[in-house]
């Protein structure tokens, strides 16, 4: 354990502090004002705790790190939210201190801080045994915790949240007047291993169903007795050349059915709608699963396993920085729980480069680099977890290396064949590479196999809107930039492009509109900001970007 981290062992056993109208208990947890109790979360209770223990002094930034987050690689944004929070909660904004580039202060002098149990007597003036006593106390606690941490038994983070997403697949039936030839039993198998190769899910195979089946008497009994959470039914059905394939995914515990969809092929190869009707059935579980409650039936989850839940439903679907905030500080939790966890480093590197790819922050290449170190950690635990496979790809592009970024997509391909996200992202660096012809098919095969999640549905219109116009095809463009922002309104960048469309065309009122609009997402927006946003090199990339670029001047963006 780090020095710095001792201040978190310290308190348990320190009387409480009284600074200005504030007392602060650390064996309790507290912090009233005027005998009302003030609500902090664990870590802003832990940076006060810091400040209020060296007060008037300058703590460096580096050491509240260490302090408030023992042992987990956490970036500037989270510190800063943390202090956010506890001046908000304070009600004195000047109470705390930023010294620039340097650290943070409790803006009071040394003795304002006192120990309420004693009196205002310097410290020096205590009994030397009382003075032993403070130093021991504090080590032999210390040692206490180190000997909890090594007996107690390992979270295995990563397995618990994988008990929460346990599907138990039936054999899907043929049913229609004339029963197919196995048609069912290749689908069903297909849908086993399709469902199978998505991140963080607990498959129980069609043949152990069967059998608990036959044996409970009914699909939901021998689902719970399994240890599912979902089971998923279907059938397929052959009428002439026309193929329909039914599924349908049902919570145990009261049997809810949570989504169903029915899919039809006419005249279709075997392969071709087998492929497409278990990509897309797999696809969909999965955006489900992510959402709905857990089983009434089931175990409870532990409260790091809902923490990681909360984040990456936060972190995927932010509006604003702040979600993003907060989805970093619920995964950092769940980490100091399971420091090894795979999927939390995972979304916690994601937490770190959303925020530039929404533009909602600049660049940092220390948040990139941490965001590295985390996704560099995870592949090394776990070297076939495609997400994080995925997630490095942001890292690089932000780096300004685009092959890279495509190759880690590529990677992710090779472990799950039309993974929709990856598949997208690569059409996207496509463009950026100026292999333009290579956008629509991976992006429109995307949008196929996902079509539940709308930001990834704005998403890839407007990436077919930004291929489209630079291959000069602008009422094109213009049409899949308008679904984009239908599919998504608080995707900004469309709005942009079809400012930049409208007045190369000469509509110079319907420019203004479409620029207001994308202004009031991104207020700040300047042309000189996109143009160090754009990482490519490709001469082709850069030639029909200059195009884009004279049209948004037009429009009026600033410069």
């Amino acid at each position: 354990m780090k020095s710095a981290n001792l201040a978190e062992a310290l308190p348990k056993d320190e009387p409480t502090l009284r600074f200005g109208r504030f007392e602060l208990d650390p064996r309790r947890g507290t912090l009233h004002a005027g005998g009302r109790e003030i609500s902090l979360r664990p870590k802003t209770f832990a940076l006060l705790l810091h400040l209020a223990s060296r007060p008037g002094q300058l703590i460096a930034k580096s050491d509240l790190m260490d302090a408030v987050w023992p042992g987990v690689v956490v970036g500037d944004d989270s510190l800063t939210q943390c202090v956010g929070e506890l001046r908000s909660a304070l009600g004195e904004p000047g109470l705390v201190k930023t010294v620039p580039r340097r650290g943070y202060r409790l803006d009071l002098p040394e003795s304002a801080a006192i120990n309420m149990e004693g009196d205002r007597a310097p410290r020096r003036h205590r009994h030397p045994a009382a003075l032993a006593a403070a130093v021991v106390l504090p080590l032999v606690l210390l040692g206490a915790v180190i000997w909890w941490r090594s007996t107690a038994p390992p979270v295995h983070l990563d397995q618990a949240i994988a008990a929460q997403r346990a599907i138990a697949i039936l054999p899907f039936k043929d049913v229609g007047d004339a029963p197919s030839s196995g048609y069912a039993a290749a689908v069903t198998e297909d849908v086993a291993i399709a469902v199978a190769r998505l991140p963080d899910v607990l498959v129980f195979a069609p043949n152990s169903i069967a059998a608990a089946v036959s044996a409970e008497g009914d699909a939901m009994t021998a689902a719970h007795a399994l240890g599912a959470t979902h089971f998923l039914t279907g059938s397929a059905e052959r009428r002439g050349n026309t193929t329909l394939i039914r599924a349908e995914l049902h919570r145990v515990g009261d049997g809810a059915l949570l989504w169903s969809e029915r899919f039809e092929y006419p005249g279709a190869a075997p392969w071709t709608w087998q492929r497409d009707a278990t990509q897309r059935i797999a696809q969909s579980l999965d955006v489900r699963l992510r959402d709905v409650p857990h089983a009434a039936a089931g175990p409870r989850p532990h409260d790091a396993v809902a923490a990681v839940q909360k984040g990456i439903q936060l972190v995927i679907r932010a509006h604003s920085l702040d979600d993003v905030l907060r989805a970093r500080a619920l995964l950092e939790s769940a980490l100091a729980t399971d420091p090894d966890s795979v999927v939390a480093l995972t979304f916690w590197a994601f937490t770190h480069t959303q925020p530039v790819m929404r533009r909602w922050s600049e660049y940092s290449q220390r948040e990139n680099l941490a965001a590295a170190k985390a996704l560099d950690r995870a592949l090394a635990l776990q070297p076939d977890y495609w997400p994080a496979h995925f997630h490095r790809s942001f890292v690089l592009y932000l780096d300004g290396d685009v092959d890279a970024a495509a190759r880690e997509c590529e990677a992710v391909l090779a472990l799950w064949p039309n993974e929709p996200h990856a598949l997208q992202r690569l059409g996207f660096y496509r463009l950026l590479q100026g292999r333009v012809d290579e956008v629509a098919a991976p992006v429109k095969l995307a949008m196929r196999l996902n079509p539940l999640e709308p930001t990834q549905v704005a998403s890839g219109h407007f990436y077919l809107g930004m291929a489209l116009f630079h291959q000069h095809r602008d009422e094109e463009a213009y049409d899949e930039l308008r679904q984009a922002t239908a599919a998504n309104p608080a995707l900004a960048l469309p709005r942009l492009w079809m400012a930049s469309i409208d007045a190369l065309a000469g509509r110079d009122t319907a420019a203004r509109d479409n620029l207001q609009a994308f202004l009031k997402i991104l207020p700040d927006t300047r042309a000189e900001k996109l143009l160090l946003r754009d990482v490519s090199t490709s001469a082709a990339y850069v030639t029909g970007q200059q195009r884009f670029y004279a049209g948004a001047r037009r429009a009026g963006l600033p410069a």
